[in-house]
């Protein structure tokens, strides 16, 4: 959260006070700019009911109260109040907190004030109510009640005088004149004056580390201190033991002692261990009815005998009544679990027509590793509950979101004690907003009150269960900012479940340092069998493909036959053609023929009709450079209006006269490449879009430009592979090469210096880190994306025996001594460094290490693969041109 987002919030009539969560702070708006913030009546009691919350919210550490747009506020609105002088507009009921402590319930968690630009009379009583404030370098100051005919009612009488003195506040009470920043810095009005526009800022920091603090000390040490403020420091002193004992008691005073003595920072949670042991099984069984409702979970009866049970615990542990959490949180999810449950229970089957079945009556559960053992989907799934934070990770068509809708299902039918929510990630791709909120507004589709406190609430909760399915979905140049928010809420809900599937990274998810990852397995012979026979399909084909899969098409052709996906492709190939492929292209090549001539021959004397009269290999280039358009796009998913677009384009580029509609329906419906998707369309999978886009660009004319960008996701997709097995000089001519003298052209001239040197690690590394291995510690050099290249042509090319020579070459020198001193000096204080951003004492010190023989390594490697490849492009031509002429 930053001033700016806030800037933009809504000034609606209901929402003059903004109340958002971050981490253990509460961030309250003041939200009527175009008034200047002045506070009505209504404004009046939302800051009131705002700072409520807060105060009974036990996760909360410290609220920061900030105005949105140019102005803190212009004071009160006089002409609103007017009337409502006598209605109780500034009265508080015992259990409400008063903004301006005059009555109410007295505060005892800590308040940090931004202000900015105009801050006039009630303002200031609320700085002056606060714990801290920053102020704006701009602001404009006026304590002018008696300008207005009345005099000053939420605390400057007291407060002013007791912050600046008798003598320096009377001046600018008395007169209600102006004053500024400084003038307030030099009164004791304010804790700190800082440039225009950081104030903000500065503000979330103190209440950052106000946070860090532990909770119930800092509580103990506010309440002493307003006890002094209200009843003379004598009290105060005579009271001060009374907080002792149940902070000396406290897990937080435990954990404070064990920092110091083990020399780290401390984790303070607050509260008291052994309470809230007590509530915690209690209260998630009354959350659990709360958010999901009364119908999914249980009767009156149920509801009544939880909070008889939990009602002895809860007054002590929130400081509030139950009731009013009950109502704040009334989210009714039941709408969306059951929506959710409809069709996350449906599937399409791929190449049989799109046909809608149960999830249950076509899904066999796979096999899943994590680490070196092995699961069953039951046992993995206790193993998430364990691990809370979970990527399973599987190459295309492998079953990963059946996977996670499989686990939704169960977790709804079977356990009552979880909360699941699931998110198509690709959705990302089209509202552009985060995570969290892409996953607020799909809840708030059925219930539109479900706004962001709730969704907090829910993922800071214990038992929520959040499903991402397909990170890899995700637009490319999206990544990065999405690999750090599914970071950052693995880090601010420690609680929160998450499990995310996706196809493998490049990087491995190195960057997802609390997550694990599980790879689903290869289907074993007698799932494949079960996959076969839960099908939908003729019989008696059936039956000849699992018994030719049993003697020798399983083993045979394992890379294809053990993924769910290819293997139902295989059955419509097997058909046709009665032979399964070795290269992968070739089995998507003659998967594509099968289809096509599924539709265009006879069954039983009926003949489907063709909406275009395409042949096979004109519906082919069309369709490729469809699949080419939205790959390059990264759109695995379409709108209406978008597939048209596209379509029309591709026909035009094609000078062909069919229609877009009738191309539309063919792919749907004749050759189904293409299916429905609630309104949106999609490939029938994304394995059918890689395979044309990598036909089009070794079988078409493209621009090296183009080249680059369909093979920037090398490390994760098909194209390449696919590409490079049709026509492997296409993508040497187009990629490969290319890409080889970018980066030799990034090679130093000389090395001789120690900046050079470090350019020369830097182009294939960005970060050194310790790595434990069997126990051991070892220095380690994290891939960036050149040298994740470099291993992709060492998987391409023979170079077994150069690796060899360059390893006897680089790493014959023992350099224990150096990286002994590495550790000492450097990794045992960051653990991690980026290259980029060495002192020159550590840059000296890598270079101590003979770290630059990890570049040159790279180098002369990358070098050698070049050469190779022009080798034996000069040998192949050499090779036909004697066969022609001798």
């Amino acid at each position: 959260m930053t001033k700016e987002n806030n800037n933009s919030s809504s000034t609606s009539n209901d929402t003059r006070i903004t109340y958002d969560v971050q981490d253990y702070i509460c961030l309250i708006g003041l939200n009527r700019a175009d008034k200047r913030n002045a506070f009505d009546s209504h404004m009046i009691k939302q800051l009131s009911e705002a700072l409520t919350n807060y105060e009974n919210d036990v996760n909360l550490r410290c609220a920061l109260i900030f105005a949105h747009g140019e102005h803190f506020t212009a004071g009160l609105d006089l002409m609103e109040l007017q009337d409502k002088w006598d209605k109780g507009a500034f009265e508080f009921a015992a259990d409400e907190i008063d903004p301006w402590g005059i009555g109410g319930k007295l505060r005892t968690k800590p308040v940090v004030v931004a202000v900015q630009g105009t801050c006039f009379t009630a303002g200031i009583e609320l700085m002056l109510n606060s714990d801290v404030v920053i102020a704006s370098d701009n602001c404009n100051f006026a304590q002018m009640e008696v300008q207005r005919g009345i005099m000053p009612f939420g605390g400057a009488t007291v407060r002013f005088v007791a912050a600046a003195g008798w003598q320096k506040a009377m001046p600018y009470l008395l007169t209600g004149k102006a004053f500024d920043a400084q003038t307030a810095d030099r009164l004791n009005l304010v804790s700190e004056v800082v440039p225009n526009g950081e104030e903000y800022e500065r503000a979330l920091t103190i209440a950052q580390e106000i946070c860090n603090a532990a909770p119930l000390g800092v509580q103990g040490l506010l309440s002493s201190a307003q006890d002094a403020s209200r009843n003379g420091a004598k009290t105060a002193l005579a009271n001060i033991h009374s907080y002792l004992p149940h902070l000396f008691h406290s897990e937080d005073a435990k954990e404070g002692a064990m920092a110091m003595v083990e020399r780290r920072g401390a984790e303070f949670k607050g509260g008291s261990k052994v309470k809230y042991s007590q509530l915690l099984v209690i209260k998630l069984k009354l959350d659990k009815l709360i958010i999901m409702g009364i119908e999914t979970t249980g009767s009156v009866k149920e509801i009544r005998d939880v909070v008889v049970e939990v009602g002895q615990f809860v007054t002590n542990f929130f400081g509030k009544d139950y009731q009013k959490f009950a109502t704040k949180y009334n989210f009714a999810l039941s709408d969306y679990l059951k929506a959710k449950l409809v069709n996350l229970s449906k599937v399409k089957m791929a190449f049989f027509s799109s046909q809608v079945v149960e999830l249950n009556d076509i899904y066999v559960a796979q096999y899943i590793s994590l680490g070196n053992k092995l699961y069953s989907q039951e046992s993995f799934f206790e193993s998430l509950l364990q691990h809370k934070k979970m990527v399973v990770s599987a190459t295309a068509g492998s079953g990963k979101s059946c996977l996670l809708k499989s686990m939704f299902i169960s977790v709804i039918k079977d356990r009552s004690d979880l909360l699941p929510l699931f998110l198509e990630l690709r959705k990302v791709n089209e509202t552009n907003d985060s995570i969290f909120e892409t996953l607020r507004t799909d809840i708030a589709i059925y219930n539109e009150k479900f706004d962001k406190v709730n969704l907090n609430y829910l993922l800071d909760r214990e038992g929520t269960i959040v499903f991402l399915d397909g990170f890899d979905e995700v637009n490319h140049d999206l990544k990065d900012r999405f690999t750090k928010e599914i970071n950052s809420l693995a880090d601010k809900y420690p609680n929160l479940i998450i499990v995310v599937s996706s196809r493998p990274e490049y990087n491995l998810f190195s960057d997802w340092s609390l997550y694990n990852v599980a790879r689903i397995q290869p289907l074993i012979l007698s799932q494949a069998v079960d996959v076969i026979k839960k099908l939908d399909y003729d019989s008696e084909v059936r039956a000849r493909f699992i018994l030719a899969l049993e003697t020798t098409l399983f083993s045979k052709h394992e890379s294809f036959s053990s993924n769910p996906l290819l293997l139902t492709i295989m059955l419509v190939t097997y058909e046709q053609f009665g032979d399964i492929p070795d290269r992968v292209y070739i089995f998507y090549d003659l998967a594509y023929h099968a289809l096509f001539n599924k539709h265009d021959v006879s069954k039983q004397g009926f003949l489907r009709k063709s909406s275009t009269n395409l042949d096979m290999y004109e519906l082919r280039d069309i369709f490729a450079l469809f699949s080419l358009f939205t790959y390059s796009k990264q759109m695995f998913e379409m709108t209406e209006d978008e597939i048209h677009t596209f379509l029309k384009k591709c026909l035009v580029h094609s000078k062909s006269e069919v229609i877009d509609k009738d191309l539309k329906l063919e792919l749907l419906n004749n050759v189904p490449l293409l299916m429905r998707d609630g309104l949106n369309y999609c490939f029938t999978h994304r394995s059918f879009q890689e395979y044309f886009t990598a036909y089009y660009i070794v079988n078409h004319a493209v621009k090296e430009q183009v080249f680059e960008r369909v093979c920037g996701r090398y490390y994760s997709d098909n194209v390449v592979d696919m590409a490079f097995s049709m026509n492997k000089e296409v993508v040497e001519d187009k990629w490969i090469l290319p890409k080889i003298s970018k980066i030799l052209d990034l090679k130093p001239v000389d090395n001789s210096t120690i900046n050079r040197k470090i350019t020369l690690i830097s182009v294939f590394f960005n970060r050194i880190e310790e790595i434990k291995e069997r126990g051991e510690r070892e220095i380690g050099f994290t891939h960036n994306e050149n040298s994740n290249f470099l291993y992709y042509l060492i998987k391409k090319y023979d170079c077994h025996s150069q690796i060899i020579y360059l390893n006897n070459k680089y790493h014959s020198h023992d350099f224990t001594y150096e990286e002994t001193d590495f550790f000492e000096l450097v990794l045992n204080d960051k653990q991690t460094i980026i290259l980029e951003e060495l002192n020159d004492f550590e840059k000296n010190l890598v270079c101590r290490m003979g770290s630059s023989r990890y570049g040159e390594w790279s180098f002369e490697l990358i070098e050698y693969i070049k050469n190779l490849i022009l080798t034996n492009r000069n040998n192949s031509l050499d090779d036909i041109e004697n066969f022609i002429f001798d």
